[in-house]
């Protein structure tokens, strides 16, 4: 269409000096360049002010996230189990604690009768001898 119109002025104006012709052949011939020629792309911004707003949105969707999922946790069964896993942990390491302890006393208790064994074996074993040296 612009050529047209181009057109149109260069015959509309060749009763006037060829200059003025020239300079509105050029003027449109300027214009129709200037349509179909790209724009100059946006002065460049660093990376860290383009993603800037992706990097407050992912943060915004995590910490929703995160409180979504602890409420969650909190209003659900998931708490209580969590408590009650904690409680059953304690008294096992309670019991475990408890018959470490047996264990130790009796460990106590069995060395203490070993040690009187073998007293009484070597006791025995001595007079053994000294009756076998008596006769």
């Amino acid at each position: 269409m612009r050529t047209s119109s181009s057109i149109y002025l260069v015959h509309s104006t060749t009763h006037l000096s060829s200059r003025t012709v020239q300079h509105t052949v050029a003027r449109n011939t300027m214009q129709r360049f200037q349509s179909t020629m790209s724009p100059s792309p946006p002065p460049s911004r660093s990376l860290l002010s383009r993603s800037t707003p992706y990097m407050l949105a992912g943060c915004a969707g995590a910490a929703a996230l995160a409180a979504g999922g602890y409420a969650l946790y909190y209003f659900s069964s998931a708490r209580r189990a969590v408590e009650m896993g904690r409680v059953a942990k304690a008294k096992y390491d309670d019991a475990k604690i408890t018959l470490a302890e047996k264990i130790e006393a009796k460990a106590g208790r069995i060395g203490d009768v070993r040690d009187k064994a073998k007293e009484r074996i070597t006791m025995l074993k001595e007079r053994v001898r000294s009756k076998k040296g008596e006769d």
